[in-house]
């Protein structure tokens, strides 16, 4: 009488069997069922380590806010940071991009540059860019430096990038992909979680 091959039971009801004589045509040692099993248990934990992976996609973000420029193409802009150093968007190209407009002393402003360092800081190839409106230079690298921030902030001194985004309040976030095309904005209830999801989802 034939031997019972070796098999397990999945959660969701279906029967694996292992066949030893697959694994003896190939020249592998198989004295008894312990090593078929063993084999086996790798195989299914294989099947559930792929099944957990595929499970744990990432979850899309919030609704977006309403803004004209979704889907279409960032506005250009140049600037400088507070320290001087040049702000091109043109040299963002390929990169996925976040755009954060703020005001100084403003508690939703502060959230979302929190969460946009926090974001920046998991993500190495993301360009961050913080936009104060219209702030004075001291005033900004003193909140740049309490929240340490580890991105360029500029002062849009002339209000020129608040317009061309079309930016009516702030903290506005803009999302833009490698395309340079706008995917999602955030507005003063950003947190740091559904901004790392729209940053994944705009890849």
């Amino acid at each position: 009488m034939a031997s019972e091959l070796p098999s397990l039971r999945l959660a969701n009801g279906a029967v694996v069997v292992f066949n030893p004589a697959l694994t003896a045509a190939t020249g592998a040692f198989v004295n008894s069922g312990y090593v078929a099993r063993a084999m086996l248990l790798r195989v299914v934990s294989w099947i559930g380590g792929a099944t957990f992976a595929f499970g744990c996609a990432v979850q899309p973000p919030p609704p977006t806010q309403p803004s004209p420029l979704l889907g279409q193409l960032m506005p250009p802009f140049e600037s400088q940071t507070v320290s001087g150093n040049p702000v091109i968007s043109g040299g963002y190209q390929g990169h996925t991009v976040v755009v954060s407009f703020v005001a100084s002393k403003c508690e939703p402003c502060e959230r979302a540059l929190s969460a946009a360092n926090a974001v920046y800081s998991d993500e190495r190839e993301l360009v961050v860019v913080g936009v104060f409106r219209r702030d004075g230079a001291e005033g900004v690298i003193s909140t740049a430096a309490r929240l340490a921030l580890h991105f360029p902030v500029v002062v849009d001194k002339d209000g020129s990038m608040t317009r061309q985004f079309q930016v009516e309040s702030v903290p506005s976030t803009f999302v833009v992909d490698g395309r340079g095309r706008v995917r999602w904005v955030g507005g003063a209830d950003l947190t740091e979680d559904a901004l790392a999801r729209a940053v994944a989802s705009a890849r």
